[in-house]
């Protein structure tokens, strides 16, 4: 499946006449190509900023495979997201929360607080800051234990077969 550079629909998305897309790159140093779903950078250079809560407005048909990187982003970074995406017809729903909350005193629990239907509405997720507070600090996700040096390769420029694209941006 190959994904289109930000929609255009992304493009407008607006709060009280500010462009969220442009504010939310603008914050982490980025420019607004690539697509709108929460990437694994931006929720790390975010988490890595003091972010608690990461909101994410979206604008695509959304799949199974892009809710659980979401889901992936509140757990390995330890904070709440939240994505608000088109309905039918522009697109397909599922706006989604997690807490990013992993675990308690039972073991693994479910972090997803909400998801919607295809349909347009009003859905509400109640974020436990408390609980996520203490959550982040005494777990070993987040920034608690993150080897730099094993990071190294990640900044390397080069791109190697079968990864190579003509239209990469980078």
């Amino acid at each position: 499946m190959h994904h289109k550079k930000t929609s255009p629909m992304a493009r407008k998305m607006s709060v009280l006449g500010i462009d969220i897309v442009k504010l939310v790159f603008h914050v982490v140093g980025m420019d607004n190509t690539g697509t709108v779903v929460l990437r694994q950078r931006l929720a790390r250079v975010l988490m890595l900023k003091g972010a608690e809560l990461i909101l994410t407005p979206n604008a695509c048909m959304l799949e199974p495979n892009q809710i659980g990187q979401f889901r992936a982003r509140a757990f390995e970074n330890m904070v709440g997201v939240a994505m608000a995406n088109y309905a039918a017809p522009q697109a397909n729903g599922h706006s989604v929360a997690f807490d990013g909350i992993a675990f308690d005193a039972h073991g693994s629990r479910e972090t997803c607080l909400v998801e919607a239907g295809e349909e347009a509405g009003v859905y509400l997720a109640a974020f436990d800051m408390t609980q996520l507070r203490a959550w982040r600090e005494h777990e070993v996700w987040g920034n608690a234990y993150r080897k730099l040096r094993a990071y190294q390769l990640l900044t390397v420029p080069a791109i190697a077969p079968p990864f190579v694209r003509a239209d990469a941006r980078r």
